[in-house]
């Protein structure tokens, strides 16, 4: 637990075990209590934390003072408005149980989503604003696509395009449409999947605007942490000239951590570990992976039923989250000054470690066993955005330069844990015509080591057709020229 104590005449914030507050003095005892029932209370009301700093910290009490003299000291730590975070032998702390990222979902804070429903919101944080052909060739190195439309910009130049393209969803690097319930700060969230629609391509230069509104919010049962709360939003992206790029809706799964964490529903998962031979197997797919590129893949050619060359992910390690993280961006990873300017403004953000005190965001998850382990999964796991993308880089792959994917639509059903590896896979499963477009659906999924299938999802993509004359790409490229 976390108390408020008197340590060299100021107070301090202390991570202490609960076997050795017999050894604390009566008054410090009386000191700390008080103080938590007002910093728990005062914070609860008004998301605001406070800090014993050398800029904020009172003179200790004399003993004499007793209580009343606390509540005087109390009441000018809350004039001076400071935050509940302060420093001690070099790690960041946090005060009290309330204020540990361990949060608790309320009636009052259920109401304050539902309210927000509906409404449109421009987001305050983007990691990329344009499309240039370095943004675009991080975001590839950090997906694993190779493909040159992407990142040759000599390849890119021979092309219908005429210049570096984006890759559909490079568009995570603007803003992650999650369902983004925006008032459930310490309610862990797992980015569940993702439903995509694209309209135009994503050209070298384009600069992008995003708009965000929340659909919903939805309660269920869970074996994982009791309850669980849905909240899907749905974001549009526009260029600089006002055209419509994309709209997509995303869907996050929102629990208590403390719940999830106790329940331990994958604690059964062990980490995968792999023999010379399964090692030379993966890295052999990797030199199978098969891209279109400039070979239009007409429609009339394509069967149903006919599987698409997979692509391969894995195994999963920390650098390849870093990697992610260095194209796509993030919304809470920053460094130094910014990280700490940024819990400021939104403190429930900050997630305390159980074994350190040490405070960061709960997107470490994502790199650290540890914190991973709070939350009921057996290890660090990949970004559900990230496993999307997978999704989609099966489809460039097969489409080819002549080939337009118009939507997608996939789920994060299972946690890919460092050291699994995914294939992924897709197959055929119906031909249309459709707005005068000759288009093929698809089935597509996410498999990992134990054939278990954690990425379910199905795609539809516009091909050139040699019969009727029609080119998607070329026919897009038209439209945004003349408006």
């Amino acid at each position: 637990m976390y108390l408020i104590l008197e340590l060299d005449g100021q107070l301090k914030c202390v991570r202490i075990e609960r076997s050795d507050i017999g050894m604390l003095s009566r008054t410090q005892m009386s000191a700390t209590r008080m103080l938590d029932r007002w910093l728990i209370s005062h914070y609860n009301t008004t998301h605001r934390t406070y800090r014993s700093s050398s800029e904020h910290a009172l003179p200790a009490t004399p003993r004499s003072g007793g209580a009343r003299d606390l509540h005087r000291r109390t009441q000018a730590i809350k004039r001076q408005h400071a935050s509940a975070k302060t420093q001690l032998g070099g790690r960041l702390l946090m005060t009290t149980e309330a204020t540990q990222g361990h949060a608790v979902v309320t009636p009052e804070q259920l109401e304050k989503v539902r309210s927000r429903i509906g409404v449109e919101f421009l987001p305050d944080v983007y990691f990329n604003t344009q499309a240039t052909r370095d943004t675009v060739r991080h975001f590839c190195e950090g997906l694993g696509d190779s493909n040159p439309l992407y990142c040759s910009p000599s390849y890119a130049a021979k092309t219908a395009y005429g210049r570096v393209v984006a890759p559909p969803e490079f568009l995570y690097s603007i803003y992650w449409p999650r369902g983004n319930g925006g008032t459930m700060a310490g309610i862990h969230g797992w980015h569940s999947g993702n439903d995509w629609e694209w309209y135009q391509p994503i050209l070298e230069g384009d600069e992008f605007s995003v708009v965000v509104k929340l659909l919903s919010i939805e309660e269920k049962p869970s074996r994982m942490a009791g309850r669980i709360w849905i909240t899907t939003d749905e974001t549009i992206f526009r260029n600089q000239k006002n055209q419509i790029i994309a709209k997509a809706k995303g869907w996050t799964t929102r629990a208590e951590r403390r719940a999830a964490g106790s329940v331990g529903k994958y604690k059964n998962i062990e980490r995968a570990s792999y023999t010379a031979e399964e090692m030379a197997k993966i890295i052999g797919d990797y030199d199978k992976e098969v891209i279109r590129g400039a070979e239009p893949r007409f429609w009339e050619d394509v069967q149903v039923g006919e599987e698409l060359p997979s692509v391969i992910k894995g195994p999963l390690s920390v650098r390849d989250m870093n990697a992610w993280l260095m194209g796509a961006g993030s919304p809470f990873m920053k460094a130094h000054s910014y990280f700490y300017r940024y819990l400021k403004k939104h403190p429930k953000v900050g997630m305390v470690d159980n074994g350190t005190g040490e405070i960061d965001v709960p997107e470490l998850v994502h790199m650290q066993d540890t914190r991973a382990n709070e939350i009921g999964i057996p290890g660090a796991y990949d970004y559900g955005c990230q496993r999307m993308s997978w999704l989609s880089n099966l489809l460039t792959n097969w489409a080819g330069d002549d080939g337009f994917i118009t939507r997608m639509y996939g789920e994060v059903r299972r946690f890919n844990v460092v050291g699994d590896t995914h294939w992924i896979k897709g197959k055929v499963v119906g031909k249309r015509v459709q707005d005068g477009e000759y288009v093929v659906d698809l089935e597509i999924w996410g498999e990992n080591q134990r054939n278990e299938i954690t990425a379910p999802g199905k795609a539809t993509i516009a091909l050139p057709s040699r019969e009727a004359g029609t080119w998607p790409v070329k026919q897009r490229l038209a439209k945004m020229r003349i408006r």
